[in-house]
């Protein structure tokens, strides 16, 4: 058994790893949280997206979302337009400087999950993206009680 609560050790493990993102990405003018968003909008290009179907995905709350989109938009790496469908709805997408950013993150990313599993064998990282996935959804199902 760890000799750390382990809510807590996820939390110490988040902190850095998003402390090392923020570095690392700073050459791109993007933190970490914009880069998930970046990527989210690249991997989903062929539909509408909407700034709801972000904060769904994400499990954040609407107003994250928008200050994130803001400054992705203010940034020129989005636009966002009202959906001509649902005048309630904004539309995310990628503008062509948005995509070019992504596409040069395509090594870095690779670069830091070969450094966070450095070391693991094939069946230990196999192991532990499940283990997390489980935490994940207990965590889910505490929230829902």
């Amino acid at each position: 058994m760890c000799k750390r609560d382990i809510g807590f050790l996820l939390k110490q493990i988040g902190n850095r790893l998003e402390k090392n993102r923020n570095l690392r990405l700073r050459e791109f003018d993007v933190t970490g949280a914009q880069m998930d968003f970046l990527l989210y909008l690249y991997h989903h290009q062929a539909g509408q997206i909407s700034q709801k179907d972000i904060s769904d995905y994400f499990g954040i709350c609407h107003t994250s979302v928008i200050d994130i989109m803001k400054n992705l938009e203010r940034k020129e790496f989005i636009r966002r337009e009202i959906n001509p469908d649902n005048a309630r709805y904004r539309c995310v997408s990628l503008t062509e400087k948005g995509v070019a950013v992504v596409a040069s993150l395509g090594t870095l990313i690779s670069d830091v999950e070969a450094a966070l599993l450095a070391g693991f064998a094939a069946v230990e990282v196999e192991a532990l993206c499940s283990y997390l996935q489980r935490i994940y959804e207990n965590i889910g199902q505490m929230i829902a009680e």
